[in-house]
C-alpha cells in the first residue's frame, strides 16, 4: 500500500486530538488554505532530508510546515495558543501508526514564529516539524 503524504497524516493526528476542536476540511486543511474561515490550520509538505542509509530501518525524513491563522484584527494571542497546542500534540507522537506509516517521532525544526499578517489583517504563525517515519509492514 502507498503511504499518505506526511502532511495528510499530520492533519489526521491534529484532527484526532479533541483539544483542538478542528475538523479536517472545515478548519483544518492540507496544502490549500481557503480564504475562510478566519481561524485555520493548514499542513503542507516541504523538502525533507535523505533517508538514513546507515540505519537498518527504512526511515523517511520528510518535513511539514504548519500554518496557524487567527481571526482578523484581534486573533494573534488565540492563534499563538493554537500553535502552541499543535506544538505540544506533535511532540508527543512516538511510534504511532498513521495511514500506512509508523511515525517514530516528530521533531520541531524551530520555535513558533509569527510569519506575517495577511491581506485582511489575520495573524499567521508557522511551525515546522522534521519527521522520522517508516512504511508499515
Amino acid at each position: 500500500m502507498t503511504a499518505n503524504s506526511p502532511a495528510y497524516d499530520v492533519a489526521l493526528m491534529l484532527a484526532a486530538d479533541s483539544s483542538l476542536g478542528m475538523t479536517l476540511g472545515t478548519e483544518l486543511f492540507v496544502h490549500r488554505e481557503p480564504a475562510s474561515p478566519d481561524a485555520t490550520i493548514t499542513v503542507s509538505d516541504i523538502a525533507g532530508f535523505d533517508a538514513d542509509a546507515r540505519s537498518e530501518y527504512e526511515y523517511e525524513r520528510p518535513v511539514v510546515n504548519i500554518r496557524v491563522r487567527g481571526a482578523r484584527n484581534t486573533g494573534a494571542q488565540a492563534a499563538y495558543e493554537t500553535a502552541k497546542a499543535v506544538w505540544d500534540i506533535l511532540r508527543l507522537v512516538v511510534d504511532e501508526a498513521w495511514g500506512n506509516s509508523t511515525y517514530i517521532a516528530l521533531y520541531p525544526v524551530s520555535s513558533i514564529q509569527l510569519l506575517s499578517f495577511d491581506e485582511v489583517d489575520r495573524p499567521v504563525y508557522l511551525l515546522s516539524f522534521r519527521i522520522h517515519r517508516t512504511p508499515s509492514v
